[in-house]
């Protein structure tokens, strides 16, 4: 699983990057951590099989 970027604390105060980012991210922007908060307990549990 490779997400991409994703908009923590760590990378907010880079903001001069999310410019140099944001173009080549088909979604148009960077991912938030509430959108991956579903994913992968699914992809851990015998659903996904």
């Amino acid at each position: 699983m490779s997400p991409g970027y994703i908009l923590t604390e760590l990378v907010e105060p880079r903001a001069e990057y999310h410019r140099l980012w944001e173009p080549r991210i088909p979604l148009g922007g960077l991912g938030r951590p509430d959108e991956l908060t579903g994913l992968y307990p699914y992809l851990a549990s015998a659903a996904s099989s």
